[in-house]
């Protein structure tokens, strides 16, 4: 294949937290870039997924390929060092999430972990990679993530004393002795907390998943606010709607809020067990290389970046980019614009996606309304400033 930008169809999950029909941003999206597509409205569509997962690969919207057999027969578009480094695919697995309902509590394998899993249990663990990953808020977003501070811990345990039969009295007294006397606050967030424990156990009645929300640190996202979610940290999203990225993995290790299977032994043997407070789990941008429509997010790995460009022709409706040295895939989530490179003009309308190979420059363009482009990258060097 000789083509080095070119539009790729992604594939909607119907998983059962998702938002239901046209409510859900992943059906809005989908349908409104890839008219042959049709969406159910008695069906939840949770998540889009952009790469080349087995679970879900993405295709060449003019060809019908497999975008995993494209990448892997043509080693130019990830570059010569990704292909070689990820066995000729996609380092990333790029998404839209679009929740109804709270997901299960849950962290994601280190690599070694993984390894061990998938191969004791490959019904369960599809594949045999780490999964960290990141999540960047499109609309109001609520999610779980981390250990509390300790002494936020016991304010909890001290106000929710029904969590005390759950756990037992012995092993809350060890934790009182454990991390002392230390002065105890007034919670002002109880009243939010209280409404989110209320939600969720609607939501899943009698799940004792519902006792996490005491335990792990509970954030707000305004969007383009974003988590950073390493190996073996316990989380769990609530609601709205994101951008996701993460190391080309689907595991799961579940522990409560969900009919799936759980694996409680090993999410208890693998946790960090770090405690630090909310906000120092949300993520924002920084300007990408001093633009002022461009922001980067810029995890601690190398498998991915996060590129997000606003353009509008009331301010500026123009931004170019010098070619990547890895591949990236990019997504419009709102309004109506075009990819610009070696002369051809693509459409790039809300919900197009559209993959860039390595090193290959390209102009987005707004020529008529506000457009907002995410674009997941791959580069072995990060410097990205």
């Amino acid at each position: 294949m000789t083509e080095k930008v070119f539009q790729i169809v992604p594939r909607a999950q119907n998983y059962a937290w998702g938002k239901i029909g046209f409510q859900s941003k992943v059906a809005e999206l989908i349908t409104n870039a890839y008219s042959d597509i049709t969406i159910d409205s008695e069906k939840n569509y949770a998540e889009l997924w952009m790469g080349t997962h087995p679970n879900a690969p993405s295709i060449i919207m003019s060809t019908g390929e497999n975008l995993k057999d494209i990448v892997s027969a043509n080693p130019d578009l990830l570059s010569s060092s990704i292909a070689a480094k990820y066995n000729g695919d996609l380092p990333f697995l790029f998404k839209v999430l679009s929740i109804q309902k709270a997901l299960s509590i849950q962290a994601h394998p280190d690599k070694k972990l993984a390894e061990q899993l998938y191969k004791k249990y490959p019904n369960i663990y599809k594949d045999d990679n780490h999964k960290p990953e990141m999540a960047i808020a499109l609309t109001p977003f609520e999610g779980l993530c981390g250990f509390r501070l300790l002494q936020d811990i016991k304010k909890n345990l001290k106000e929710y004393p029904e969590i005390i039969n759950v756990i037992g009295k012995d092993a809350v007294n060890e934790f009182y002795k454990t991390i002392g006397d230390g002065s105890i606050n007034p919670n002002p967030a109880k009243g939010t907390l209280n409404e989110v424990i209320r939600r969720i156990e609607a939501q899943y009645p009698g799940d004792i998943g519902v006792f996490s929300i005491i335990l792990l640190n509970y954030v707000s996202l305004k969007p383009g606010e974003g988590l950073y979610l390493a190996a073996d940290e316990p989380h769990a999203y609530i609601s709205g709607d994101c951008i996701e990225c993460m190391a080309a993995s689907d595991n799961v290790v579940r522990a409560g809020l969900t009919p799936k299977s759980k694996d409680v032994d090993t999410l208890v043997n693998m946790l960090t067990y770090t405690c630090r407070p909310a906000n120092s789990q949300i993520v924002t941008g920084i300007p990408y290389l001093n633009s002022s429509s461009t922001i980067l997010y810029n995890p601690p790995i190398e498998e991915f970046s996060i590129l997000c460009t606003i353009l509008s022709p009331t301010t500026k409706n123009i931004e170019s980019f010098k070619g990547i040295r890895g591949p990236s895939i990019i997504i419009v989530t709102e309004g109506n614009g075009n990819i610009i490179y070696n002369g051809k003009c693509f459409s790039a309308c809300k919900g197009s996606v559209y993959f860039i190979g390595a090193n290959i420059p390209v102009t987005l363009e707004s020529p008529y309304e506000k457009t907002t482009f995410y674009r997941a990258y791959t580069e072995l060097m990060k410097s990205k400033l």
